[in-house]
């Protein structure tokens, strides 16, 4: 549940277009002659175009920092333009951009993923912004009353928000890496603030630092935040299930919860419950997948054949660690590839080749 803290993309995107609007935007706020006569968060808007291009540049353009750069810029328009920022139609706009430009991108895991998050995202922003707003006593006056009011709010949101974009995506993580996040929210909300607090800041202050030779203190820091990072990582995994190995899902379950996620968050009427039906029938029919009795890899190797045991024997499980790491979840099978390759003791080779 952690992988897309270390892929740049809409998180890191976030940080950093986000963390430029926001010091342009209440920095100039500090000067009433220009807050009160001047378009600041439009100026803010500008600033964070300029960062964000300049951190897309410096990243390489990845498929996964382009899309998320598109998204972003597509918000800054609609507050040029004066439209919601957060609507369906922006979702809309940045899909029909990235398809335009790498249309193969469709069917890739990044590019569902991001979509489907974010979808969910707009969705419940939606759903919950047409509430009334929470009544504040009067008891819970004073800035320190605020100050927790505002930080369970923001660790209240930061859960919910986990939560719909885990829910949403969680269809393709179990038909393309045949796993499960079963602990991610809860991994999600130690290290969320980790990283924008510790790892994001200090490593901004790392870059400016290196021309003056100083960069090792924030490098210090920011590490600190990395190990603590990991160290959730390796405690939530170590979890009964933390693996969240479920095994391969049948073909059709993906595409029918992707059309339920998809109805239950356009439509906003009562038809929308539709969506819910699509998504039980996925749920209905993954475990119905059939399992192959023969594997063999790109290039020929690896090859895996199907023990008596009910295990893959897997030949020259090093040719293609990643391969073979994707059959093992696919089999729902908790060996690391060495282990694989360590049992796979039905082959019998010779000079002139291998049988099982």
């Amino acid at each position: 549940g952690l992988t897309h803290i270390i892929s740049i993309s809409g998180l890191h995107m976030t940080l950093v277009g986000g963390g430029v609007f926001a010091a342009v935007r209440y920095g100039l706020a500090l000067v009433p002659v220009i807050a009160l006569r001047r378009p600041v968060k439009k100026w803010a808007a500008v600033a964070a175009f300029a960062a964000v291009t300049f951190y897309l540049l410096l990243s390489g353009g990845g498929v996964a920092t382009e899309r998320s750069w598109v998204m972003f810029v597509v918000g800054l328009v609609a507050i040029l333009a004066d439209r919601p920022v957060v609507s369906q139609r922006n979702v809309a706009f940045a899909a029909l951009a990235l398809m335009a430009i790498e249309p193969h991108t469709v069917v890739e895991p990044s590019f569902l993923m991001s979509f489907l998050a974010v979808l969910a995202l707009v969705s419940a922003w939606r759903g919950l912004s047409a509430r009334p707003p929470d009544p504040v006593s009067a008891e819970a006056s004073g800035v320190v009353a605020e100050l927790a009011r505002r930080g369970f709010g923001h660790v209240k949101g930061m859960a919910a928000a986990s939560f719909v974009a885990g829910l949403a995506t969680a269809p393709v993580v179990a038909a393309e890496f045949h796993r499960a996040a079963p602990y991610g929210m809860i991994a999600n909300m130690i290290v969320l603030p980790i990283v924008g607090t510790v790892i994001m800041p200090f490593a901004c202050l790392a870059m400016l630092a290196m021309p003056f030779g100083l960069a090792i203190v924030p490098l210090t820091v920011m590490g600190w935040g990395i190990e603590a990072m990991l160290a959730v990582a390796r405690m939530v995994s170590a979890w009964p299930g933390g693996q969240g190995l479920i095994g391969r899902i049948h073909p059709a379950s993906l595409p029918l919860a992707i059309a339920g996620i998809l109805w239950f968050c356009l439509w906003t009427t009562p038809l929308r419950r539709l969506g819910l039906a699509a998504l039980a029938a996925a749920l209905a029919v993954a475990p119905f997948a059939v399992r192959p009795d023969i594997l063999v890899g790109q290039g020929g190797a690896p090859i895996a054949v199907r023990a008596a045991d009910g295990r893959l024997a897997i030949l020259d499980a090093r040719a293609n660690r990643f391969t073979t790491a994707t059959w093992l979840a696919a089999d729902a099978d908790p060996r690391s590839a060495t282990a694989a390759r360590d049992l796979a003791g039905d082959w019998r080779c010779d000079p002139l080749g291998c049988a099982f």
